[in-house]
């Protein structure tokens, strides 16, 4: 009887809520999105040129210098749109604020269930128990750390489920400025120039980050 009492409380799991609601995380699912949709956007303007020529070594640079007036583009990085955008901070505390309070309950819980099973192990070895109240006992506690374990999953899938939201939000928020902003500037094309994203070096001339930002927060106090 005892080996099977032991066996359940060493082996019983111990489950913490994942995942964790960090900004890289964050940051980095918002740019793979924003950089999918930009190399969309650079694939459909270039694929009724694709059978054009290539231009003769020569003139490479002298293109290369012109290359903006007759197909102005701009980049921005959403790392730094992110880190100064105020209603990023904002979904990310509510997040956080969210997960801690879960995280909080679930280890109440479980807290709960090991004090039970110590209180329950103290009876058992003063023979304070008989064979069929063990018997039961001992199924209640492989029935509660089943349902801990369902809730784990339960509330990991919750909070992922609201990650994801958030990026979408935050996305949704950028491409709509960043559309507005170029209805009135008409550039071809708008870079992410992000750590994860592969653009090595642009002129610092067409960096519309900060442009960006101050229209975030703008639309967002109002």
């Amino acid at each position: 009887m005892w080996t099977i009492i032991k066996r359940f409380f060493h082996q019983k799991k111990k489950y913490k809520l994942t995942p964790k609601i960090m900004k890289n995380k964050v940051i980095i699912g918002f740019n793979v999105i924003l950089a999918f949709a930009i190399v969309l956007l650079f694939l459909l303007h270039f694929k009724s040129k694709s059978n054009c020529s290539k231009s003769a070594t020569k003139t490479a640079n002298k293109e290369a210098v012109a290359i903006n007036h007759s197909f102005p583009l701009a980049y921005i990085n959403s790392d730094t749109v992110l880190f100064k955008y105020a209603l990023y901070h904002k979904l990310k505390n509510e997040l956080q604020t969210k997960q801690s309070r879960l995280e909080a309950d679930y280890s109440r819980k479980m807290k709960q269930l090991e004090t039970d099973y110590y209180q329950y192990q103290e009876k058992a070895q003063k023979n304070l128990l008989t064979r069929s109240e063990m018997q039961q006992q001992e199924m209640s506690f492989q029935q509660r750390q089943q349902e801990l374990g369902v809730l784990n999953q339960k509330l990991t899938a919750e909070l992922g489920q609201d990650e994801q939201a958030m990026q979408k939000q935050l996305y949704d928020s950028v491409k709509l400025v960043t559309d507005e902003y170029n209805e009135e500037f008409k550039y071809q094309i708008i870079f992410n120039s992000a750590t994860s994203v592969s653009i090595i070096t642009a002129v610092k001339s067409l960096d519309i980050t900060e442009e960006i930002v101050k229209r975030l927060n703008d639309r967002y106090k109002k």
